[in-house]
């Protein structure tokens, strides 16, 4: 019996075994396993046939250029399999929709950030609850946190007056500044409210009472010396003690404005607008460099300021000249 396995084996010994390629010896030995085994006999016997019929065929000539033609074939796969086919339309239409979307994105950026300045400067802010719910001894109002590790809001020593504030100026000049500052006091007629300045530390200590015109006018004073300060930061305060507004970089012309304000609500709405204004300043800064124009007075409010009562000691602002 010839197992399957040993077939394709088997076929190329009787194959040889036909075609006279084997050794006397290997030949005998087929020879007399054919004459004992029938089935092995009728396999040769069928490879005979088909040694017979193929030799019977008649030979053709191969077409001319069939080498060339193989060769050609096989060159040009190698070279595909070496080098993936390159999917160019694909890629390219990629790379077009990835230059579209960075183009729009550098166009929509800009003007995004155009409408928020705008919005916080010119768009209407809703008031929290409990804004008018008490006027001077009622709600709470904007309340700031300082920020982790920095300083905490300056806190006035002075009985709370209309406008109660605290001005941190940084100076490497401290002795010029307090010069002109003592000067600019002097000159408002606030030397009589003022107390003496206090010196601790690196700290000098104004402490600066008055009608809001004078005051006003005082700040306007202080705009020859302003350039001799590195940074100036206000911290509003407002009736209630929760209630402070911290306006970072401000200028001598938000100051003024928030003096003009006729209430306590509208001072600390205004002083958040220039908070915010003053937090984007250096995405779109002043085109002319310069200090801003004061804002407009906001209309309405709980308290009108009495015009003929330009000497009411209204407005209370504490100074600090630190050195850095």
């Amino acid at each position: 019996m010839i197992n399957e396995d040993d077939k394709p084996s088997l076929d190329e010994l009787l194959s040889a075994y036909l075609d006279g390629q084997l050794s006397e010896r290997r030949h005998n030995e087929i020879k007399r396993m054919a004459g004992h085994d029938p089935e092995l006999a009728a396999r040769l016997d069928a490879l005979a046939r088909q040694r017979d019929l193929l030799q019977a065929m008649p030979v053709e000539k191969a077409p001319s250029g069939l080498a060339q033609d193989i060769l050609a074939c096989l060159e040009r796969r190698f070279i595909l399999e070496q080098y993936p086919k390159i999917t160019r339309t694909s890629a390219g239409a990629k790379q077009l929709f990835a230059r579209r979307v960075v183009t729009a994105a550098a166009i929509l950026l800009p003007i995004g950030v155009l409408a928020l300045v705008l919005w916080q400067i010119l768009g209407p802010f809703p008031l929290p609850d409990g804004w008018f719910s008490g006027g001077r001894n009622g709600g709470e109002g904007p309340v700031v946190v300082a920020p982790a590790g920095s300083d905490p809001l300056p806190v006035p020593t002075v009985p709370y007056a209309r406008f109660s504030a605290v001005l941190e100026l940084q100076t490497e000049q401290t002795r010029a500044l307090r010069s002109h500052l003592e000067k600019v006091i002097f000159i408002n007629g606030l030397q009589e409210l003022c107390p003496p300045p206090r010196h601790e530390g690196a700290t000098w200590t104004y402490v600066i009472r008055g009608p809001s015109a004078r005051v006003g006018a005082l700040l306007d004073d202080l705009r020859d010396a302003w350039s001799l300060c590195g940074g100036a930061n206000l911290t509003l305060h407002g009736p209630e003690v929760t209630q402070a507004v911290r306006i970072g970089d401000v200028t001598i012309g938000q100051i003024q404005s928030l003096l003009a304000q006729p209430s306590d609500l509208q001072r600390l709405w205004t002083a958040e607008r220039f908070a915010r204004l003053n937090a984007v300043r250096p995405v779109f800064p002043p085109a002319d460099g310069g200090v801003e124009p004061a804002k407009p007075v906001l209309a309405g409010g709980h308290e009108i300021r009495d015009p003929r009562a330009e000497d009411q000691v209204d407005a209370s602002l504490v100074i600090l000249l630190k050195r850095p």
